[in-house]
């Protein structure tokens, strides 16, 4: 799933649809700041992946493909 930048309210619901077990809310919100901070940046969120937050490695969550 691919997620451009969005409100506070969508970051929201996004963690409590795809994030909850892995981390807590501050953190994915953090995350979501740090992936937007570029502009037409995005954040994807790969379902089939293990969970582990690392750009480089190509796991769960990455910052652009």
């Amino acid at each position: 799933m691919i997620f451009f930048k969005s409100a506070q309210q969508v970051v929201e619901q996004l963690h409590r649809a795809f994030s909850p077990v892995d981390m807590d809310y501050p953190t994915f919100k953090q995350l979501c700041k740090t992936v937007w901070n570029n502009k037409y940046s995005y954040l994807v969120i790969d379902l089939s992946r293990e969970t582990l937050i690392h750009f480089e490695s190509g796991l769960k969550y990455r910052k652009c493909i």
